[in-house]
C-alpha cells in the first residue's frame, strides 16, 4: 500500500518562507538555491575573519593603551 501523503522533513505547516515567492522559486529550482547558500556561507567566512581581526586588534590596542599610560 502507497503512502497517499509524502514524507515531510518537518511536521505541520509549511514554513512562513516557502509561502513567499521567493520560497516557491527557490522550490522551483533546488540547484540555484544550493548554490547560493554555498556562495553565502563562503562569503561569510572572511568577513566574519575580519571582524574578528578587527575585535581582537581594537582589544589589544586598548590593553596597550592602559598598560603602558598607566606606569607613572
Amino acid at each position: 500500500a502507497a503512502d497517499p501523503e509524502p514524507r515531510k522533513i518537518h511536521r505541520g505547516a509549511n514554513p512562513p518562507l516557502l509561502n513567499t515567492r521567493l520560497g516557491q522559486y527557490l522550490r522551483q529550482h533546488p540547484f540555484f538555491g544550493l548554490t547560493a547558500l554555498l556562495f553565502s556561507a563562503t562569503a561569510a567566512l572572511p568577513v566574519g575573519l575580519f571582524v574578528l581581526f578587527a575585535l581582537v586588534t581594537l582589544v589589544v590596542s586598548a590593553v596597550a593603551f592602559v598598560f603602558f599610560e598607566g606606569k607613572r
